[in-house]
C-alpha cells in the first residue's frame, strides 16, 4: 500500500487572482501548488483499475462514481490528506475568499479523478457545463497533475438566462430552459466533450492545464473541463487526465 505524507505546499508556489464574467466570480489560480505532487501521481498508479495492487494491499482503487455525472473515473483520498492540504490553503483561502477571517474551511470531498469516458458514451448532461451545488458557501478546487494538452477548465454564461452561477434561487428558472434547449438540440449538441462554448454557452474564461497548477472557484459556477473531442482519454494514470479534486464548505464561526 502507497502511503501519502502530509503534504506541503511548494517553497515556489506562484498565485494569481482574477475575477470572471459579468459576475465576477472569484478564481484563484496556484502554480507549483505542492511540494511533492509526484506523490499523489504514484498513490494514483497503485490505485489504477485492473493493477490488482490496490485489490492487494487493501489500497483504494478508481471505480466508476455513482454518485456524480464525472465522465471517468474516481479515487477517494485519505481523510488526513485532505484535511492536510486544506491546512495548507487556508491562509489562501481567508486572504481570496474571506478577508475578515471569520470562515472556517472543511473539506467535503478529495479525491483523484480520471476523464476517461469516451465521446460517443457520454449522456447529454456530461457534454454541457455543470455546477457542483447550488450552494453559495461552498468552493471547488482542481489540481492538475497531468502533463501535456488534455484540457483544462473552462467557465460559462448560459446565454438564455445570463446566468454565471446556479443558486437555489436560480435553479427553478435555468432547469427548464435548459432541459427545452437540449431536447431542442437533439442529437447533434452531445456525443462530444464540452468545447469553449456552443450555441447555450458562451465562454466566461478558461485556465490552461499545467502540471502541480491547482485553481479554485466557488463550486456553483457553471465550468466544465475542456477536453479535445479528437483524443482517446486513458484510464492509465501515466497516460491519462489525471487530476486531484476536492469540495471545501465555508462554514461561519
Amino acid at each position: 500500500m502507497f502511503t501519502l505524507e502530509a503534504p506541503a505546499l511548494s517553497s515556489n508556489v506562484s498565485v494569481s487572482y482574477r475575477q470572471i464574467g459579468r459576475e465576477l466570480s472569484p478564481l484563484l489560480v496556484i502554480d507549483d501548488c505542492l511540494a511533492d505532487p509526484d506523490s499523489l501521481v504514484e498513490f494514483a498508479k497503485f490505485s489504477e483499475p485492473g493493477t490488482g495492487k490496490g485489490a492487494e494491499n487493501l489500497h483504494p482503487v478508481f471505480q466508476q462514481d455513482k454518485a456524480s455525472f464525472y465522465p471517468g473515473l474516481r479515487c477517494p483520498l485519505p481523510d488526513e490528506f485532505g484535511r492536510g492540504l486544506l491546512q495548507q490553503l487556508t491562509p489562501l483561502l481567508h486572504e481570496y475568499f474571506s478577508q475578515k477571517g471569520d470562515v472556517a474551511f472543511k473539506p467535503l470531498i478529495t479525491c483523484l479523478s480520471l476523464a476517461c469516458v469516451k465521446k460517443e458514451q457520454l449522456r447529454p448532461i456530461q457534454s454541457l457545463p455543470h455546477f457542483d451545488d447550488v450552494r453559495n458557501d461552498q468552493l471547488a478546487m482542481v489540481l492538475y497533475l497531468f502533463k501535456g494538452d488534455l484540457g483544462g477548465t473552462g467557465f460559462y454564461r448560459h446565454v438564455s438566462t445570463g446566468f454565471e452561477r446556479i443558486t437555489r434561487t436560480r435553479l427553478p428558472e435555468y432547469a427548464p430552459v435548459l432541459k427545452a434547449e437540449a431536447v431542442g438540440a437533439g442529437k447533434g449538441l452531445f456525443g462530444r466533450y464540452m468545447g469553449r462554448d456552443n450555441v447555450f454557452f458562451d465562454a466566461t474564461d478558461y485556465v490552461e492545464p499545467m502540471f502541480n497548477r491547482a485553481i479554485i472557484y466557488p463550486s456553483n459556477c457553471l465550468h466544465s473541463g475542456v477536453l479535445n473531442n479528437a483524443v482517446n482519454y486513458s484510464s492509465r494514470v501515466n497516460k491519462g487526465r489525471l487530476t486531484a479534486n476536492m469540495l471545501i464548505i465555508c462554514n461561519e464561526v
